[in-house]
C-alpha cells in the first residue's frame, strides 16, 4: 500500500526513508522539499503511549501519516576531514585491506 502510495505522489521515486534516516546514512533533505505522506502502524503501550507494531484493541492495527523522502530530494552530508592522527580503528583496517581479507 505504501508504495503504491510514494509513487502516486511521487512517480520514479527509486529509494525513501524518513528525514533521521537519511541523516545516519550522511545524506540531509533539502531545504523546501516537500515529503512524501505513509501509512505507519502504531499500538497502545504500557502506559499509554503510542508505539510501532500491534493495536491494543484485540490486534487491530491503527495507523498515523508518516513522512518519507526521495533519494533524489537529499544531498550527500560534506565529509569532515580533520587533520592529525587517524583513529585506532583505521590502521586495523588499512592492513585488513592490504592483506585481502
Amino acid at each position: 500500500m505504501n508504495t503504491c502510495l510514494v509513487l502516486t505522489q511521487r512517480p520514479g521515486t527509486s529509494m525513501v526513508g524518513g528525514f533521521g534516516q537519511w541523516l545516519r546514512a550522511g545524506r540531509s533533505v533539502r531545504k523546501g522539499e516537500s515529503g512524501l505522506g505513509i501509512w505507519v502502524p502504531i499500538a497502545k503501550g504500557k502506559a499509554g503511549e503510542e508505539e510501532a507494531g500491534e493495536g491494543a484493541d484485540g490486534g487491530r492495527p491503527r495507523f498515523l501519516m508518516g513522512t518519507v523522502f526521495d533519494i533524489s530530494q537529499t544531498d550527500a552530508l560534506p565529509v569532515e576531514v580533520r587533520s592529525g592522527e587517524p583513529s585506532p580503528g583505521f590502521h586495523a583496517m588499512a592492513a585488513c585491506a592490504a592483506s585481502g581479507c
